[in-house]
């Protein structure tokens, strides 16, 4: 619930078996090039976690062929000069986000700004 409002993507899972494939797909669609979002896998921490049950494993031969080759350009989404957030109420980018890109378009860093006491 601490990232409810973040606009990461959230994928909640009722069984074990659920929880598992969940994840091999949560990193598919958080690398895709369109999306570059964190993907939460959320279960019950309680009755899931501590239970014991029977899964299918997959072969690690079929998630590396789901998950294909990666292509994420890492250096680039995690550049600080170019934010790449989403305004959650907006769908676009939010404020800060517009002033850093254009501030990085004219090769200076964003202006900071603090609050006086």
């Amino acid at each position: 619930m601490s990232v409810r409002e973040v606009g990461w993507i959230q994928m909640y899972c009722e069984t074990v078996q659920e929880v598992l494939d969940t994840v091999v797909m949560g990193f598919r669609i958080a690398e895709h090039r369109n999306v570059m979002l964190p993907v939460n896998v959320c279960h019950d921490g309680n009755y899931l976690s501590f239970g014991a049950t029977r899964v299918d494993l997959p072969a690690q031969s079929e998630v590396d062929a789901f998950l294909g080759r990666p292509n994420v350009n890492w250096h680039a989404a995690l550049d600080p000069l170019r934010p790449m957030g989403v305004d959650p109420l907006t769908g676009g980018a939010g404020g800060q986000d517009r002033r850093a890109s254009s501030a990085t378009a004219k090769g200076s860093a964003p202006e900071c700004r603090t609050r006086s006491p």
